[in-house]
């Protein structure tokens, strides 16, 4: 290779990683913006150094190739498991038999009668005395609190409770540091740049101990210890959502009035101590199709993962007609999906649970490859009506008894990483309605 040759190179290479660099702080609105104009479907060759290329979709035909057409020649894969190798061999990371050994033993626990009947129990306990007893506290001191800080802690303690049967307490009015959350979001934000750096940059952090990667040792070791107590509470996928939603709602009032509305006609609630707490069960929750429906439209905005990857076993060529080997790096992008205008139509960008809501007044049922917030196919998220039933449960009990107010003037943005947080939470008054 000749010097103008090389000095092309070098210039196609600093320009790459130049234009990476300068979007990397709103990197999930740039790959909108890219794959908005390029009709759901990018590929770039040559990739940082190597002879590899990038493929990033939000087409719901390759999705649905992808995800359970072909979905056997479409792997993790080993690129995957090294951005996240802090899983381990669990089904998150898991491929062929293993993945399916993985999933039945979690489907057969997700679907034993005791644990629906401990979740229950648990989750009525967190909600009146860990939950309503926090926020009365906040209400009567008129604090501004971290509505995202304080949802992890709910949602860490379920978790914890029905893995172990150990009760954390890390929801409570003393608010007790949160080092497990902590380190979990140190090795998620480490993830993320894992993916989309070059290896040599995240491999020489590794080898001198800076930057992220330091925060990833040390956050692992510390996860490593506690592992066994928190193994269920880890995802907080639910608690990411909530948060988005209540952000949301402050922004769309006349959403939350027609909430407030569908539960003051629908739900059975009790009275106690002055607050309603509604019945918490399945058939009882399924009455409320609107709030289901802007879990629904948050989940679209704002999904829990941003984006998922995939590693072609064999050469071949999408629906789209771009051609994969398995040089090939493949990303779902989930987050860009809720944003394309062909998709969604102009109003993409809007927050419009009506979207959702049949003429008859029902919840519209989009296909998973299109909604793409619980994966689908073979490998769709095993817990998403979990999810659901704990996110309705918890918003129609804040819905019903209080009012949360957004500080004004803060950023809401999210942070770079393998889960959707908000980068600098959500900051909030909490303010108890009138029964």
């Amino acid at each position: 290779m000749g010097l103008g040759a090389r000095g092309k190179y070098r210039t196609k290479v600093e320009a790459g990683v130049e234009a990476l660099l300068v979007n990397y702080h709103r990197i999930l609105d740039k790959v909108s913006e890219i794959l908005d104009k390029s009709n759901g479907t990018f590929l770039y060759k040559g990739i940082w150094f190597t002879n590899s290329s990038l493929l990033a979709t939000t087409d719901p035909h390759n999705v649905r190739y992808l995800m359970n057409t072909n979905y056997t020649a479409f792997v993790k894969g080993s690129e995957w498991r090294k951005q996240f190798d802090v899983f381990g061999a669990a089904l998150f990371n898991s491929d062929g038999e293993e993945w399916k050994r993985q999933r039945r033993i979690f489907h057969a626990f997700l679907n034993h009668p005791q644990f629906h009947h401990s979740l229950t129990r648990v989750l009525k306990d967190r909600l009146e005395v860990g939950l309503v007893k926090v926020l009365d506290h906040v209400c009567k001191q008129e604090l501004v609190v971290d509505l995202q800080d304080l949802l992890v802690r709910y949602a860490s303690d379920i978790g914890c409770i029905l893995a172990t049967g150990f009760d954390s307490r890390l929801l409570s009015v003393e608010f007790p540091e949160n080092r497990f959350h902590k380190a979990m979001s140190d090795v998620l934000e480490a993830a993320f740049y894992r993916c989309v750096m070059p290896d040599s940059w995240w491999k020489l952090q590794s080898w001198l101990q800076v930057g992220l990667e330091k925060k990833r040792s040390d956050a692992w070791n510390l996860i490593r210890d506690n592992v066994i107590h928190f193994l269920f509470a880890a995802d907080d996928t639910y608690s990411t959502t909530l948060t988005w939603f209540f952000y949301l709602l402050s922004q769309h009032p006349k959403v939350e009035t027609k909430i407030r509305e569908e539960m003051k006609t629908n739900l059975s609630v009790k009275e106690v101590g002055g607050l309603k707490l509604p019945i918490i069960s399945m058939n009882e929750l399924n009455k409320l199709p609107y709030l289901q429906a802007a879990l629904c439209e948050t989940l679209r905005l704002y999904p829990p993962n941003p984006y998922e990857f995939r590693a072609s076993t064999e050469q071949d060529t999408l629906p789209s007609g771009h051609q994969v080997n398995p040089q090939t790096v493949i990303i779902l992008a989930i987050h860009a999906m809720g944003r394309m205008r062909w998709l969604w139509g102009e109003d993409c960008h809007e927050f419009k649970p009506e979207r959702w809501i049949t003429k008859e007044g029902k919840l519209k049922r989009e296909p998973p490859s299109k909604i793409f917030a619980f994966l689908s196919g073979p490998r769709i998220c095993p817990g998403k009506e979990l999810s659901f039933y704990l996110m309705k449960a918890t918003a129609s009990t804040i819905i019903l008894n209080y009012d949360v107010h957004v500080i004004d003037g803060q950023d809401v943005s999210p942070k770079n990483s393998a889960f959707l947080h908000m980068k600098h939470g959500l900051m909030v008054r909490i303010k108890k309605r009138l029964t």
